[in-house]
């Protein structure tokens, strides 16, 4: 690694340690102790688990603000696949599904609520450019060395 990403990975790693989501900061924790090599599993936990709390909060706004937009697919699908499946295997489909039934609640939400999920928003858009790093780290996009490979 060269100066700046041991600074940037230096920065990480202290906002894991004041970060108030223990089961956040076990995950980023994670990150910090893993080899480079091996790091993709990690990240893959880490991006999995923000998309998930993010889903949840957005559901919980569904259901208090949902009203008449509530229907019956939607509370299925909520049901089904946040509920029912084990770990979080679709934390990105979901995220969109979710981002997509809180735009419809907008009149009933604050400004920060609304920008967490406004698909044009920058903290959406990052949370879109997680989302696409979760896909592409579940994937492949991350090789394992050779040598590693031989251990499996």
């Amino acid at each position: 690694m060269n100066k700046e990403q041991i600074d940037i990975f230096e920065k990480f790693r202290k906002l894991t340690l004041s970060f108030p989501n223990e089961i956040l900061k076990s995950k980023m924790h994670s990150v910090c102790n893993e080899q480079l090599e091996y790091l993709a599993d990690e990240l893959l936990l880490l991006s999995e688990e923000i998309l998930s709390q993010v889903s949840a909060y957005g559901v919980c706004l569904y259901l208090q603000h949902g009203g008449d937009l509530q229907t019956e697919k939607n509370n299925d699908y909520i049901l089904h696949d946040l509920f029912l499946h084990e770990g979080h295997q679709n934390a990105g489909p979901i995220f969109y599904r979710v981002r997509d039934l809180v735009q419809e609640l907008s009149a009933a939400l604050t400004d920060k609520q609304i920008e967490l999920f406004n698909s044009e928003s920058e903290i959406n858009k990052k949370l879109q450019e997680l989302a696409a790093l979760r896909n592409a780290l579940m994937h492949g996009f991350f090789k394992l060395p050779s040598e590693r490979n031989f251990d499996l």
